[in-house]
């Protein structure tokens, strides 16, 4: 098991479009109440440094039409320095 898993976050988006007196976003604040959100949820927050990443080359689906196998890297796991 992972003691650090990875969220992956590809399919989420936050869109906002302003046509005319729309109002303002803060996301400093979206940030603080979703990381409060997390920790009520259980999660557990570090200070670190970020010193690599661990990734694997994964074949995504069959060939292309031109013949190309269509390849990714997938995020395994980060290697972190926690401060105390």
């Amino acid at each position: 098991m992972n003691p650090l898993p990875v969220m992956f976050c590809m399919y989420k988006c936050l869109c906002i479009i302003g046509l005319a007196n729309e109002g303002w976003f803060d996301p400093w604040l979206y940030l603080s109440a979703l990381k409060i959100k997390c920790m009520s949820l259980g999660v557990k927050f570090t200070k670190g440094e970020v010193i690599g990443f661990d990734s694997e080359d994964k074949v995504c689906g069959s060939s292309t039409t031109a013949g190309a196998i269509q390849r990714r890297k997938e995020l395994m796991a980060v290697k972190v320095n926690i401060r105390l």
